[in-house]
């Protein structure tokens, strides 16, 4: 058994640990962007751990850091997911960043024993939903009540893990995780965890059933023989058609089901196979090289229609958004130009009230200077950031009663093949909005003119344009 950890920065800088991949970096960013207390992932012999803490260190701004832990298992049993394998969990997080000077200012997740006990339907209905490969998103209400939901789920999949889950605990959505548990989620939501109930959902009877079915001790010995998701999907719905668990007349509603949610019907059981016998499972391919862990796995073909189809519609909105900053960054050139004709005689003083920018550094000490400044660094980056675009900075809250200049820290040097944009969060349609504004860029640093108010945060393009010829 290997373990690793990482801890990194909202903006991708790694500050501690071995964990320094690619796949890393970007799942921090994720987690940080929904504020996420707790993620786990079992896929690819692999159990990755992470979450992001709100941090401070003596006489410094408050921050957020990511910490993220990798355990590779040679092979058997995921290692135990349990309570208190979390409170070991969270008790090395707080281990190790106290020996990087790092208090955290969170109390902390509420994950006791006995807090906010859950009842078996809704169980079982996400029992269901995530063995056939459906994901499951939640909204809590009481946050005890979330972790008692996360925990009773994680021990009904224990002895399943090893074929790839994802689940986590969250502010926001987190996109392709099987099970998530959020304060808020905008869409389709399926189990209220404030009334225990299942929102509108036409298969919620057959998905229960099925969780119920899953629970057999017998059972469970079969499909730990499966080696993949789609495996385990494949053998628990070849043993509820052969346990005759479909009754008489209802082959059709179950063929429906099976349409309409997009679960490829199962395989024929083996020749005079006998229900509660449990069969050797199948052949365990070797555990892959600790690099290829990031590999997903093979998706049935229903749901590679259902990922083309959402790549398309992601195609389209970012088509949308490129047009929408390209029109921005269109009239934030013609804006700097008018700027430097006023400002080059002398017309347009700047700044333009006459004082000082104040200078902002991310967990710098703070000075007399700025204690009456109204600027506050965000311990958390509002989400929804341009697929296209990358924060070279942090997001500041700052607010104004009259436009003021205001210098802002970078987290990289200037390059000339980038382009650079001031954009303002709007609350009201959670996106990210370019501010027609020039820029004084220098390096590592920006001078630029807040109108108004607001959210802040310094964006750049992912990659640098491509010579042309």
């Amino acid at each position: 058994m290997h373990d690793a950890y990482g801890i990194f920065t909202p903006d991708g800088e790694a500050l501690g640990g071995t964990l320094t991949d690619e796949y890393a970096l970007r799942l921090a960013e994720r987690l940080d962007e929904s504020s996420a207390s707790l993620y786990i992932s079992t896929k690819h012999g692999v159990l990755l751990m992470g979450t992001a803490v709100n941090v401070q260190k003596q006489g410094r701004r408050p921050d957020t850091v990511i910490y993220l832990e990798r355990t590779v298992w040679e092979g058997g049993p995921v290692p135990a997911v349990d309570r208190s394998a979390v409170h070991a969990f969270f008790e090395r997080v707080e281990r190790r960043l106290a020996a990087m000077e790092y208090a955290l200012r969170d109390v902390g997740p509420e994950i006791g024993a006995g807090a906010g006990l859950v009842g078996a339907r809704t169980t079982d209905y996400a029992l269901g939903r995530l063995l056939l490969g459906r994901p499951v998103v939640c909204t809590a209400g009481i946050p005890s009540r979330s972790y008692a939901f996360f925990f009773a789920v994680l021990n009904a999949l224990q002895p399943l893990l090893s074929t790839g889950f994802t689940f986590v605990i969250a502010k926001r959505i987190v996109p392709d995780i099987d099970l998530v548990v959020a304060e808020t989620a905008a869409g389709r939501v399926q189990v209220d965890l404030a009334t225990e109930t299942v929102t509108n959902d036409a298969w919620e009877e057959m998905y229960r059933d099925i969780g119920r079915f899953s629970r057999n001790p017998v059972l469970r010995q079969i499909l730990a023989g499966a080696s993949s998701h789609p495996a385990l999907t494949g053998s628990l719905l070849a043993e509820y058609t052969h346990a005759n668990r479909v009754p008489p007349g209802g082959k059709n509603r179950f063929a429906a089901f099976l349409a309409e949610e997009g679960i490829p019907r199962a395989p024929k059981p083996p020749e005079g196979g006998t229900p509660g016998i449990a069969r050797p499972p199948e052949e365990r391919p070797a555990r892959p090289d600790e690099a290829d862990y990031a590999k997903p796995p093979p998706r049935p073909a229903a749901d590679r229609l259902e990922q083309e189809y959402a790549v398309h519609m992601e195609q389209k909105r970012t088509a949308r958004r490129r047009l929408a900053i390209g029109v921005g960054v269109v009239l934030v050139l013609m804006v700097a130009i008018l700027v430097l004709f006023l400002v080059s005689p002398g017309l347009l003083p700047l700044p333009l009230n006459g004082t000082p920018a104040p200078h902002i550094t991310p967990s710098a000490p703070i000075t007399p200077e700025q204690a009456t400044v109204l600027i506050t660094r965000l311990n958390t980056t509002p989400g929804n950031i341009p697929a296209d675009l990358q924060g070279v900075g942090s997001a500041y809250d700052i607010t104004v009663a009259a436009p003021q200049n205001v210098t802002l820290e970078l987290t990289a040097d200037i390059s000339t093949e980038r382009f650079y944009s001031l954009m303002r969060y709007n609350a009201s349609g959670a996106i990210w909005e370019p501010v027609e504004t020039p820029l004084v860029v220098t390096n590592k640093t920006v001078v630029a003119s807040i109108p108004t108010s607001g959210i802040y945060r310094v964006f750049t393009n992912r990659t640098p344009p491509q010579p042309q010829g």
